[in-house]
């Protein structure tokens, strides 16, 4: 073999081992970004919506309410779950809601069949205050 086909040879493998390199290992997934908004409308409806880039991320996601007694807090009580509808949409009702400040959590899954599964991310909120 030529010196200058040997070259040509050494530069096709070296980009396939780069090109390689830079794949997506085999079984690794996607992680899709979550977000969710609350809002409240007395005297007991909470209610918002699960955000992502991916419609099977909001599609059915495990959506939980918490409330602190004040911003020092750091235990929280759980006050309900709910699995988003398809177009994000949740609603917790807690009767006889106190104030306090209320934070959502949106659980983190895989979603989707085979070669296309993503990993939605868990997703906590910020407290607010209501």
């Amino acid at each position: 073999m030529s010196r200058k086909t040997l070259s040509g040879v050494l530069v096709i493998a070296a980009t396939a081992a780069a090109a390689l390199s830079l794949a997506v290992p085999a079984g690794a997934l996607e992680n899709v970004k979550v977000s969710g908004t609350i809002q409240f409308t007395p005297p007991s409806d909470f209610h918002g919506k699960v955000n992502s880039k991916n419609a099977d991320c909001r599609n059915g996601a495990r959506v939980s309410l918490w409330r602190y007694d004040n911003a020092a807090d750091t235990t929280a009580d759980k006050l309900g779950t709910d699995k988003a509808s398809r177009n994000g949409s949740w609603a917790i009702m807690v009767p006889m809601a106190r104030a306090g400040e209320f934070q959502i959590q949106i659980g983190g899954r895989t979603v989707g069949e085979h070669d296309d599964q993503v990993k939605c991310k868990l997703y906590v909120g910020a407290r607010v205050q209501f």
